[in-house]
């Protein structure tokens, strides 16, 4: 894997490690509804392995490794993704009340983040999968 992608997967997963221990705080200090809050995290998850999209994460023949880019399909989802951010709380809040809406607001942020790392992980795996069986039969 090329070192800036796993950089970048790794700076995802200790930021929503960061904000799963900030989500767990908020829990207990604002007595949120823990169902509520696991919802958002769920939520979150899965919309962070939707927007794995955003990168195309291909292999590299010439470094023999595997790197990611941004296509226009990408670009158009990161604009998504930063307005489904921007209004994450005010989303929250049509239906979420009380002191909930600041846990499950970021718990949906710890979701998504966790999320882009195991869609990452998930799309990774299979590109190298499929470039070994290309390597393995181009062999024969």
């Amino acid at each position: 894997m090329h070192p800036k992608l796993r950089r970048s997967l790794r700076i995802y997963f200790v930021v929503s490690l960061i904000v799963l221990i900030l989500v767990i705080y908020d829990t207990f200090r604002d007595h949120a509804n823990p169902l509520l809050v696991l919802m958002g995290l769920i939520v979150g998850i899965i919309v962070g392995k939707m927007f794995t999209r955003i990168y195309k994460i291909t292999w590299d023949d010439e470094g023999g490794n595997v790197i990611q880019r941004m296509d226009i399909f990408g670009i158009v989802l990161i604009i998504f993704y930063i307005v489904f951010d921007l209004s994450r709380e005010h989303l929250v809040e049509i239906f979420v009340h009380g002191g909930s809406v600041a846990s499950v607001s970021l718990a949906l942020l710890a979701g998504a983040l966790y999320g882009r790392v195991l869609g990452s992980i998930k799309v990774i795996r299979r590109v190298v999968r499929d470039e070994k069986v290309f390597i393995a039969s181009s062999n024969e």
